[in-house]
């Protein structure tokens, strides 16, 4: 797979998620700030994606094969967990920064309050299933799965990681988020290529959602995002423990054998 080629199936994606989400909203306009509607649309419109590119460039392997589906050092996924949990903290700093100089509209916060409401039991389900679960593992396959794949039997990583990070943070689409969300994504694509697997990010990706969710639904009941710049302490201990989780999960996946060998396999 080429990098234009990424370019065009991560806007595929993206734009078919955008039509199925708009033909829901024309149907029923409270799908607007629906989180589940709004995932699913992306879990159709993504899982259409990965099939159509495993059809096109890898139709010779199997789907597991295609997404990086293998076992790699067992360390790796605690560690992942370990980071996923960690990164809140720097990309909180991240975020608390832009929203002090660009303020988010009220009532943009309100549609968030909305989307993330939990009033009914089957909600106090749906909400961390989607958030937690389902849109991580969509994300993963697309992006760290068939994008960073097919790119990674192309060209070396320090072209692929940070351009996979980038067609991340650009699919969510929301200006203030694009840099916390490129340096999530950096991460991810890291730990995906230094394990020569998906699983590794995954983990993170989903223990990095579920403190955020948590997070979210704690303030639930206000219209103001939080702008205040979080303790020294938090920030330092944050960020420190970040470096040492990542620098840890690089010296495994460096000396074992298992890793080097899911990577060996990850690149042909």
């Amino acid at each position: 797979m080429t990098i234009p080629l990424a370019v065009i199936w991560s806007l595929l994606a993206s734009a078919g998620w955008i039509a199925v989400a708009s033909l829901t909203m024309l149907l029923r306009p409270s799908a607007a700030t629906d989180l589940v509607n709004i995932q699913a649309c992306m879990a159709l419109a993504y899982l259409l994606a990965i099939f159509l590119m495993a059809r096109v460039h890898a139709f010779q392997h199997t789907l597991a094969d295609f997404l990086g589906i293998r076992h790699t050092h067992p360390l790796l996924y605690g560690l992942a967990a370990c980071i996923g949990v960690s990164l809140t903290i720097p990309a909180e700093i991240i975020r608390r920064a832009i929203e002090r100089r660009w303020h988010t509209p009220p009532e943009e916060v309100l549609d968030q309050i909305s989307a993330f409401r939990m009033d009914t039991p089957i909600r106090h389900v749906l909400i961390p299933l989607v958030v937690i679960a389902v849109g991580p593992l969509i994300e993963e396959l697309f992006f760290r799965g068939a994008l960073q794949r097919g790119l990674r039997r192309v060209y070396p990583d320090a072209t692929v990681v940070p351009l996979v990070a980038v067609l991340f943070a650009a699919a969510h689409q929301d200006a203030r988020a694009m840099l916390p969300l490129f340096i999530v994504g950096l991460m991810l694509c890291t730990l995906r290529s230094g394990s020569g697997s998906l699983l590794p990010p995954l983990i993170a990706h989903m223990c990095f959602n579920a403190v955020g969710i948590f997070e979210m639904l704690r303030g639930q009941g206000s219209a103001e995002t939080e702008t205040t710049p979080l303790p020294l302490s938090w920030s330092v201990a944050g960020i420190a423990a970040t470096a040492v989780f990542t620098a840890a999960f690089v010296l495994v996946a460096r000396r074992s054998s298992r890793a080097q060998s899911a990577r060996q396999e990850d690149s042909t």
